[in-house]
């Protein structure tokens, strides 16, 4: 009983962490994150193992975007009435034209 609680607490923090980082990525933003790596990286190992290095560091940053995406296409199309619904709003409201005064 006790393991399952250390292995269930240390899981929530592993993927709350995960989280937090990608959330503070998002909003310092991973093109900024990607040249401070490059520019850093540069410094210590050389710019030509930089670029391979940056390379592996790109795939990464993508990787979550990739993943989600093949998800979605194995996830059911919404349904039809829901997609309608949504549409007609928008493509149904009245339209008003303001005239200049003369």
């Amino acid at each position: 009983m006790v393991l399952t609680e250390v292995v269930l607490g240390y899981a929530a923090f592993s993927v709350a962490k995960k989280v937090g980082i990608y959330v503070a990525a998002r909003i310092y933003g991973f093109d900024r994150l990607y040249r401070l790596y490059l520019k850093s990286a540069r410094r210590v190992v050389g710019p030509q193992r930089a670029l391979r290095m940056g390379d592996g560091v790109k795939r990464a940053m993508r990787l979550p975007n990739r993943a989600w995406t093949r998800v979605r296409a194995l996830l059911p199309p919404p349904p039809p009435a829901a997609a309608a619904a949504s549409t007609t709003a928008t493509t149904t409201a009245p339209k008003t034209t303001t005239t200049a005064p003369k």
